[in-house]
């Protein structure tokens, strides 16, 4: 799990170490950046967040707010890919708006994945700033239409089976049916995964389902299983997550990572040591969400879809260790 917090004069050496170590946009001259060139940024002049993991600084984000760019952005290349760069890049700009409404920009080098990665998040082309770097801007206004609804949760009743059914066969259908035959997705839909089998699961005492809601759409839903851990962990006390899925329209808007958060909470609440799940080994989006929740494999097992057998890793997270 990577801990974010405000950046202060502390950090100024291990900020330098993640500078030095990028592989693109890296600085011709690097030690023309010293460290006191740090020193407006974290005062006056601007404000910096910066990641950590096991108490070692692993990335760092800066904002000028005097000249409206950003100063720095960086994240040590062995961590890249963990969404250490986006959340980085969300509490940076969370903070430089809530002190300025005066536009932003920026400049990185052409063609590389920070390119794709700023374009990703919202930011506008603004035209070439020199031979080798590109200009881009973001306002405002176009960073706080870029923001998830606000999303709210309700412990789902034997009221709502049927929209838990539904709401399941759609989700478990627009993740996988892409990536599957036609004909196994038809023979799991009929006969493994059918609306009266999913209805008669909410209710049961050892399920708990929840559900996400934004501006009253279903958004998503998760469902909680008590039980022990598989036999390849070692013992303790669980709450499975035995499904979490969010609606298409609603993936990369906050909506799994509010149910994920719920469920460690109830995990907590009800004394568990573990929260584990189980998840295709092909699905590299789920398993780096996973990941950046402080998930870890322990172990995999067979999961059928129709007559494919299929490898899920389970993934548990130690849940008695964080306050």
């Amino acid at each position: 799990m990577y801990v974010y917090r405000v950046a202060t004069h502390a950090d100024i050496d291990a900020m330098q170490v993640v500078r030095r170590a990028v592989k693109e946009n890296a600085l011709s001259h690097p030690d023309r950046i010293s460290n006191e060139d740090y020193l407006p940024y974290l005062q006056e002049q601007g404000s910096g967040w910066v990641a950590l993991h096991n108490n070692r600084v692993v990335g760092f984000a800066i904002a000028d707010r005097i000249e409206g760019s950003i100063w720095a952005l960086f994240v040590l290349p062995e961590y890249e890919g963990n969404g250490i760069g986006k959340e980085l890049h969300r509490m940076m700009m969370n903070g430089y708006f809530a002190h300025s409404d005066k536009t932003v920009w920026l400049t990185t080098a052409f063609d590389t994945r920070a390119e794709e990665f700023y374009r990703r998040q919202g930011w506008r082309d603004a035209g070439m700033h020199n031979a080798i770097e590109r200009k881009f801007e973001l306002s405002k206004q176009e960073w706080k239409a870029k923001q998830p609804a606000a999303c709210t949760l309700r412990t789902a009743t034997i009221q709502d089976a049927e929209l838990i059914a539904d709401l399941s066969r759609k989700t478990f259908y627009d993740s996988f049916a892409p990536d599957n035959t036609v004909e196994d997705m038809d023979i799991f839909l009929s006969q493994q995964f059918t609306r009266g089998k999913l209805m008669l699961e909410v209710g049961r005492p050892e399920l708990h389902f929840i559900l996400a809601y934004v501006d009253d759409v279903v958004a998503g839903y998760v469902k909680l299983r008590e039980g022990k851990l598989p036999q390849q962990a070692v013992s303790g006390t669980a709450l499975e997550i035995a499904r979490l899925y969010a609606e298409q329209a609603f993936v990369g808007k906050g909506v799994g990572a509010a149910l994920m958060a719920e469920s460690i909470r109830i995990a907590r609440e009800r004394n568990k040591q573990w929260v584990w799940l189980g998840v295709w080994e092909h699905n590299a989006r789920a398993i780096a969400f996973y990941q950046r929740w402080g998930f870890e494999k322990f172990g995999e097992c067979d999961f059928h879809l129709g007559r494919d057998i299929q490898r899920d890793w389970l993934m548990r997270k130690d849940v008695s260790r964080e306050s």
